[in-house]
């Protein structure tokens, strides 16, 4: 996987406090990075996107709109950045309010 399937930049992965999972350097998008097989030994995979497929839509057009992160986990002594998870929550509650997500 070149580019990320929420921003669409060169993916960019930045560790979470999360085993095997990281985050879009841009985005803010999750990825599981570290696969296992059903003995726990670790095979090689392509980074995965972790959130479901329906959400992608909306995500993608929360960052086409206006290219920010959302804010979503939690990362190594940094957490999110309260403004971006601000912007986000107040543009998701509006998109439900006028019925354009679940």
């Amino acid at each position: 996987m070149d580019k990320c399937n929420i921003c669409e930049n060169d993916l960019t992965i930045e560790w979470t406090d999360l085993h095997g999972v990281g985050r879009c350097y841009y985005c803010n998008s999750q990825y599981k990075i570290f696969h296992y097989d059903e003995n726990r030994k670790r095979i090689d995979m392509e980074p995965e996107l972790t959130l479901k497929e329906k959400y992608i839509p909306l995500y993608k057009r929360y960052w086409n709109t206006f290219h920010r992160r959302t804010g979503d986990g939690t990362y190594f002594m940094f957490h999110p950045n309260h403004d971006d998870a601000k912007a986000f929550n107040d543009w998701l509650k509006k998109e439900i309010e006028n019925g354009n997500w679940e």
